[in-house]
């Protein structure tokens, strides 16, 4: 599969050459629009967006299956949300490191479309391939206790991200399928 390289803005990340240590969930979301859009938000630097707040994605994945890079893996990307006011979510990782900033564990991807939108084979197909290769390369197992939804983790706006739609069953049963990687 080919991977687009877009980049986060400035200050949206946090580089960290000890990411390898630390990489132990994959996170699903739905970005609530278009990957285009998507990729225009994750570009502008957060003092210049509403809110203000530091935002981005590892990856981002497209209807038609097109896959953007937002931040590497290796540094820390902005997408889950802190667990240190009372709203912690549900996953497994969050009883386990309590008062750890998820970020600095999880590597994300967010997914076009809205929360009950159908999820187009071409979608599956990039995000099955894109989860298998990821947990290949941080041996993260493929269960629903390490690839988890955005909403088992920041439950205060987004309790059902990535949506009702999501094809965890497939996708994790795909992703299991991915050849390993020629190196």
């Amino acid at each position: 599969m080919n991977i687009i390289w877009k980049g986060a803005g400035s200050g949206e990340y946090t580089a960290n050459s000890k990411r390898a240590e630390m990489a132990t969930r994959i996170v699903l979301h739905r970005m609530l629009g278009s990957l285009a859009g998507t990729a225009a938000w994750f570009a502008m630097a957060a003092d210049k967006r509403p809110g203000k707040a530091p935002s981005s994605a590892n990856y981002g994945i497209g209807l038609d299956g097109t896959i953007h890079q937002y931040v590497r893996e290796s540094d820390i990307a902005y997408a889950q949300g802190i667990q240190w006011n009372g709203d912690q979510g549900s996953a497994k990782c969050l009883m386990d490191r309590p008062r750890v900033n998820p970020n600095a564990y999880c590597l994300s991807i967010e997914h076009e479309g809205f929360s009950g939108d159908p999820w187009p084979e071409a979608m599956k197909n990039s995000s099955a391939w894109l989860i298998g290769a990821i947990a290949r390369r941080w041996s993260i197992p493929l269960d629903r206790d390490h690839v988890i939804g955005h909403g088992e983790i920041y439950r205060p706006k987004v309790a059902t991200c990535p949506g009702p739609t999501c094809p965890w069953s497939e996708l994790l049963r795909r992703a299991a399928e991915v050849p390993l990687e020629n190196k």
